[in-house]
């Protein structure tokens, strides 16, 4: 299922058996799933599954969207009498031309208002999976050979891309009686639960920010409770200009004397305190996964929720980096006060952006190191995975690479960078916290760019160089967002300012999350995913000496 599949789920009018046909029918299963997209009710699914006299299995369904915009389709799947490979399929789309698949000798032609296509490549059997349904995954699961488990490929037909791919089906543990599945195609990935019959019972969508359950059906994950030697506790303390956070407090249970503490910071956009993004389905936990390997080696951490995410309270939206450093300055001195924490020995871990958060938070502690109630020097920084080129060529690389994928032409690439240099210009010579500027259309409008103006001021480099803390660099090779290269400007610029305690490292076998990669991009959507634990044991170790002395 496709990004833009998923945002045009089409409804699906439900086929009527005929009359006198019901006694011969075994229906095999029959449900309804409702949809949610950005966690609000879009609309269902209903669908049915027989087997015929003839011993042939039929899937069809009606599925309805109503938001974003209302969809409408209906669809007919037929199967063999044991294996889910395609035999033909049709379905009707409100407003769209009908859509047929059919077999013809070893290839399949997708037919649609009077024109004919074979799929490419097409292996001869495969499932289908339409870009306007969700129950048809069961029948990609019961592709999977169970008896044979791992990782296996089936060959998938997307209808409305007017060809096929493979993707992977891995088995997930669960925390439930429900069986949990990942589904891997080239760009995204697709999570799953099965019932002990089989039954589809529940998606997830990350990419596309889509959750379908089915009725009448109950689905909870319990979060696993931390391990019985960490102690966790909730917390909630005043942030950058008053604003109350919502956090957790990870540490040894039963230690001797003070522990030092570590601030977790999470990436760009709001996250909640396991590092995930906020209002999303994806659940990465990175952060999590970090902080309760730190507790165990004898730290005290304090991961929060990002004002306006979880339950901390203010609003994103209108923050800048000045108002998370802030927040990051605040979260320290509240760590410094709990008992058992040792004021003087506290550090910065940050994400991604939350690198350039933490090393913007060392500055501001130490200028309110002297400050009552306590003495808070900033002890040591770790980035994680930090980006260090400028932010305007991460921007605009990102995007002429994007228009230059779908076309664009040498002029027109020039032109966009030319009025997006323009738009950044502008946005650096602001001053307020706000700008008018004129759409496309002539209409003027107020956009908000104090994130913006602080996030184009700053050199990342320079930044790491000027801080006076012991600096941890570290990031993983197979890391497709943030290039080793990239990485090593850091070491370059740490090296030309003599900066007398650093350490720059390359971790081999991680991505982005710092964890090992499975399945490329598509591992974005799946969750349960382990920190690479030479990530943290390096995180640990380093800690450990320079917050020694």
């Amino acid at each position: 299922m496709t990004r833009a599949g998923a945002a045009a789920f089409a409804a699906l009018l439900l086929v009527v058996p005929a009359p006198g046909r019901a006694q011969e029918e075994e229906v095999l299963d029959e449900g309804t799933l409702a949809i949610e997209i950005g966690s609000r009710p879009a609309g269902k699914e209903t669908f049915r599954f027989v087997r015929e006299a003839s011993g042939k299995r039929v899937l069809s369904g009606r599925l309805v969207l109503s938001a974003p915009t209302r969809v409408e389709a209906d669809y007919e799947l037929r199967v063999g009498a044991e294996s889910p490979w395609v035999e033909s399929y049709a379905t009707n789309e409100l407003g769209k031309e009908r859509l047929e698949v059919r077999e013809v000798g070893r290839d399949l032609l997708i037919e649609s208002g009077g024109a004919s296509v074979a799929v490419a490549g097409w292996p001869g059997k495969g499932v289908v999976v339409d870009s306007n349904a969700l129950a048809h995954f069961a029948l990609l699961l019961s592709a999977y050979d169970r008896e044979k488990g791992g990782v296996q490929e089936v060959p998938v037909l997307v209808p409305q891309l007017g060809g096929g791919m493979v993707v992977r089906v891995a088995p997930r543990p669960s925390s439930t009686e429900l069986s949990r599945w990942f589904v891997a195609a080239p760009h995204h990935g697709v999570r799953l639960w099965t019932d002990s019959r089989g039954r589809l019972v529940r998606v997830e969508n990350p990419a596309a920010g889509l959750s379908a359950a089915r009725e009448g059906v109950s689905f909870s994950a319990p979060e696993p409770a931390p391990p019985a030697e960490i102690l966790s506790r909730e917390v909630k303390f005043p942030g950058g200009g008053g604003v109350e956070l919502a956090g957790t407090v990870l540490e040894p249970r039963g230690s001797r004397g003070r522990a030092p503490g570590v601030i977790l910071l999470s990436g760009a956009g709001p996250h909640d305190r396991r590092g995930n993004p906020a209002r999303s389905l994806y659940r990465w936990d990175h952060l999590r996964e970090l902080a309760l390997a730190l507790a165990r080696a004898g730290y005290a951490v304090l991961a929060f929720d990002d004002r306006g995410a979880g339950a901390s309270a203010g609003d994103f939206s209108r923050a800048g980096l000045s108002d998370l450093a802030a927040d990051a300055v605040a979260a320290a001195r509240f760590l410094a006060t709990l008992p058992g924490v040792d004021p003087r020995r506290i550090a910065f871990a940050g994400h991604d952006e939350g690198g350039l958060v933490a090393l913007l938070a060392a500055e501001g502690l130490r200028a309110r190191a002297a400050e009552p109630p306590v003495s808070v020097p900033p002890a040591a920084v770790v980035l994680l995975a930090t980006p260090s080129r400028p932010f305007a060529e991460i921007v605009l690389s990102r995007e002429l690479a994007a228009l230059a994928a779908r076309g664009a032409s040498e002029r027109e690439l020039g032109q966009y960078r030319a009025g997006r240099e323009r738009a950044l210009g502008q946005i650096r010579e602001s001053s307020g916290d706000d700008i008018e500027i004129e759409d496309e259309d002539g209409e003027k409008k107020t956009l908000f760019v104090k994130y913006l103006r602080e996030r184009l001021a700053l050199d990342p480099p320079e930044l790491a160089a000027r801080c006076r803390a012991p600096i941890l660099v570290l990031a993983g090779d197979q890391d497709v967002e943030i290039p080793s290269e990239d990485t090593l400007r850091f070491q370059e610029a740490l090296q030309g300012a003599k900066h007398p305690n650093h350490v720059v490292r390359i971790l081999e076998g991680l991505d982005h999350l710092l964890s090992p990669p499975e399945f490329g991009a598509a591992d974005l959507c799946d969750e349960g995913r382990e920190l690479g634990p030479e990530c943290a044991r390096a995180v640990a170790e380093w800690l450990a000496v320079v917050l020694s002395r």
